[in-house]
């Protein structure tokens, strides 16, 4: 079912049309009247079955479908209370319910199947295009700077105690103390013994016989430097140089040590 626009006509305005009725669709007798108030009329098809007209074209027309039929006006307002007793209206739109149907479904408009316009159409191209690029970029800037998405874990390190909290701690005891000589005896104490472990050197061994050992089996510079570490440390009261040069000569007996150890392994 089609309609054609008459383009002589000026939308919104009522012509009193001359309507033209068939034979079989009411008994009323000459030519009826009637308010149109649109340009619009069906074109007549082969299957359709004209009921009235005006001059301008079809105004009515009925198609068969199934055991019933569809009946297409393009004149609801006919049927309104302020409209019915108007011109021909009431003879005009009588015959439409005067048959004994079993339902009659009225539908007095239509708009047309349109898409429903999402958030986004209010928006122009341009911007919508825009924002997207900026989106992507953003997403792939946080990509770049190393940013996870997800739940914040709590690092084990933060939560779970060292295993050499105490080592750290009797250090800090005995630097916060002063006991620089006894750490450095305890270095010395430890070098003897891995020395008896790998060459069967004596604990109470003097100073010359290590040195005297370890030439025969090290370069000369690897025996003094072991020489140097087995000396005896210097007296506590000679001011806050002699401190200082402990404390350097203790971390060279470590670090000595564990060379040693590691070599021993």
């Amino acid at each position: 079912m089609e309609a054609a626009k008459n383009k002589d006509e000026v939308i919104g305005n009522i012509d009193i049309s001359t309507i033209i009725v068939q034979s079989d669709f009411t008994p009323a007798d000459g030519l009826l009247k009637g308010e149109v108030d649109t340009g619009y009329r069906i074109k007549p098809g082969d299957q359709g079955q004209v009921l009235f007209q005006d001059e301008r074209g079809v105004l009515a027309s009925r198609y068969l479908e199934g055991t019933g039929s569809i009946t297409v006006v393009l004149t609801p307002n006919w049927m309104l209370n302020g409209t019915i007793d108007k011109e021909s209206h009431f003879e005009l739109i009588w015959p439409l319910f005067a048959k004994s149907w079993d339902a009659v479904w009225v539908d007095e408009t239509h708009h047309g199947l349109v898409k429903k316009p999402g958030l986004l159409a209010i928006y122009p191209v341009w911007l919508v295009f825009a924002s997207v690029q900026l989106g992507l970029a953003l997403l792939l800037w946080l990509w770049l700077r190393g940013k996870r998405f997800g739940p914040v874990y709590t690092p084990r390190a933060w939560t779970v105690r060292r295993g050499d909290e105490g080592l750290q701690a009797v250090a800090a005891w005995y630097e916060r103390l002063g006991y620089r000589e006894e750490a450095l005896a305890h270095q010395q104490q430890l070098l003897r013994q891995l020395l008896q472990q790998r060459w069967g050197l004596s604990p109470s061994a003097s100073v010359a016989q290590a040195a005297e050992a370890a030439r025969s089996r090290w370069p000369e510079a690897q025996a003094a430097q072991l020489a140097r570490l087995l000396e005896e440390p210097p007296a506590a009261g000679g001011g806050m140089a002699e401190p200082r040069a402990a404390k350097q000569r203790g971390v060279s007996a470590k670090a000595f040590v564990q060379r040693r150890e590691r070599w021993a392994t």
